[in-house]
């Protein structure tokens, strides 16, 4: 997996931020996303928005130095890479700098080359820091395995029997003390579901990835706030997140989304989803609002290696809400409990395998009065009727099925009959929900075409359209070139230069205007875009056209 790196270039001078811009833009060993600031507070706005890996700044510039912005970075994204390129190299910036431990120097003299070169190694040290963590991991996997299944206690009884007023200070809470756990009932709370591609079977299983996940993001989150995972079903692990400090950690874990998808999949071999919700809860509603992440974690665009991150709405959930998408809450035997993830997450052939298990139990019972072959039954009829509510299929399977026959046993001559139907019908769900997914996926690169059409003249970014579509930066990267079969940065160049031969034609502006117009600061890098996109120059394209 090519990781996705921010690089954040801050610099009083316009032709040097320009140059730096080119520089990066042209290459293609290291995966950048660019952001560009030509004063402090631009940069510090920038900050605050988003998380950066690797900042290139010049020291001296008005209103703040580079040292001051420095403090800034470290405070608001600590693991931030620092490369201070100036053309000063006296001894008291290599001074004031030691108290960083993450600043490099350079000279604005530099080769292209040696400044790209240092980025690239700002990026290895972030992957090294990766894997320093894995091996401490590793050396203290016991302790945190046996403090994780103390606090997996307490969890699961907050969860289970919500209480009123009470926190880990609490006289009734003094395990809680004892076990140094850090969670508040009456903070509010971060909540996150988490879904494994590949479903741990096995309890064990699931509680050695709940411990890693929980060592390794705590471990991402710095001092910034504590972090309890645990594992709800097969595919599916609940993260809780809570502040150490007055300060929300919102920004903070919606921006490291990516990063958390990232580390699972790099170090611990764990595709894992995960679906925030926009808005810090109370603890006691925590359990519900998961059952919802859940459920938007299902239902969206996959090609099949799904990682990543999405942020659920306010809007979202209330819409889902009103809409009576609440997961199936079944009480029956083991071997049922999986379908309805099954049949949601569209697997087929695991589906039907254990439909056929069942299928093979229930034929043999000889009448039809026989009442736990009727609760199984009905078990089907309750999930399939769900799906179909919840994917309004009702219109589009009523030609091709009769639905009625789900509420009706009396219908069926013997339990076969009955059950040849309840195959039949889930075969038509499935053959639905793929066309569905295929809709969905269709939806997903034509609102993120709209989006840039409708924004051309702007300095889009990947992370503007994130915050539009709602999904994180990588994951929309990820998914559109998937999808559309091209770079979105590519699809964004194209549609511009799309955008700047009908004005060039149907307009008399300078070619500078019409750069400006669609968010290009430079036009020499106007014209080499538009050059390398139709073979000529703004002005020569203008003149044989308008000849021809």
């Amino acid at each position: 997996m090519d990781k996705l790196y921010r690089l954040l270039i801050v610099d009083d001078e316009y032709h040097v931020v320009d140059w730096l811009a080119e520089l990066f833009t042209q290459q293609e060993a290291l995966p950048l996303e660019l952001y560009r600031a030509h004063l402090v507070r631009e940069a510090l706005r920038i900050l605050e928005q988003v998380k950066i890996d690797v900042v290139l700044s010049d020291i001296k510039m008005p209103g703040m130095d580079g040292f001051d912005l420095a403090d800034r970075i470290v405070e608001q994204w600590p693991r931030a890479k620092i490369i201070f390129l100036t053309g000063y190299h006296e001894f008291e910036y290599a001074y004031r700098a030691n108290r960083y431990g993450n600043i490099s120097f350079l000279l604005k003299t530099e080769d292209d080359d040696v400044i790209f070169r240092a980025v690239q190694e700002a990026a290895a040290q972030l992957e090294e820091e990766n894997r320093h963590r894995q091996l401490v991991r590793e050396h203290t996997g016991l302790q945190r395995t046996v403090s994780w299944q103390m606090q997996k206690c307490i969890w699961t009884e907050w969860l289970e029997k919500p209480r009123q007023g009470m926190s880990v200070q609490g006289a009734e809470d003094t395990e809680a003390e004892a076990i140094q756990f850090p969670f508040s009932y009456e903070k509010m709370t971060v909540v996150c579901c988490v879904r494994i591609r590949e479903g741990k079977q096995s309890p064990l299983e699931r509680e050695r990835l709940a411990v890693s996940l929980q060592q390794l993001w705590q471990e991402m989150l710095y001092e910034k706030g504590d972090i309890g995972i645990l594992d709800m079903d097969e595919t599916h692990f609940l993260a809780a997140v809570q502040s150490r400090t007055e300060k929300p950690i919102l920004l903070y874990m919606r921006e490291m989304l990516d990063e958390f998808s990232a580390a699972a999949l790099e170090e611990l071999g764990a595709a894992v989803f995960i679906t925030m919700y926009e808005e810090a809860v109370p603890f006691a509603s925590m359990r519900e609002q998961y059952e919802f992440l859940k459920l938007a974690a299902l239902d969206v665009a996959d090609t099949g290696d799904l990682y990543g991150g999405r942020i659920l709405s306010v809007q979202e959930r209330a819409a889902m809400e009103a809409a009576g998408n609440k997961l199936l809450g079944s009480g029956t035997k083991a071997w049922l409990e999986a379908l309805p993830d099954l049949l949601e997450q569209g697997k087929r052939e695991e589906f039907f395998r254990i439909f056929d298990k069942i299928h093979g139990e229930v034929i043999l019972v000889p009448g039809r009065h026989y009442y736990p072959a009727i609760e199984v039954f009905q078990f089907f009829s309750l999930m399939y009727l769900s799906f179909i509510n919840r994917k309004g299929l009702v219109e589009k399977l009523a030609f091709q099925t009769a639905l009625a026959r789900l509420v009706n046993l009396q219908d069926f001559a013997d339990w076969k009959e009955a059950f040849d139907y309840l195959r039949d019908l889930g075969e038509l769900l499935f053959v639905q929900q793929a066309e569905a997914q295929k809709d969905r996926n269709a939806v997903f690169v034509e609102n993120i075409k709209d989006f840039v059409r409708a924004n051309l003249k702007e300095d889009l970014s990947l992370t503007d359209i994130s915050r539009q579509m709602h999904y994180n930066p990588s994951y929309i990267s990820r998914m559109f070139k998937q999808l559309a079969g091209k770079n979105l940065s590519e699809y964004i160049l194209e549609e511009k230069i799309a955008y700047a031969k009908r004005r060039l034609l149907e307009s008399e502006d300078t070619v500078l205007a019409i750069a400006k117009e669609i968010g290009f600061e430079s036009p020499q890098y106007f014209s080499v875009v538009f050059r390398r996109q139709t073979g000529m120059a703004p002005g020569e394209y203008r003149h044989r056209k308008r000849e021809a």
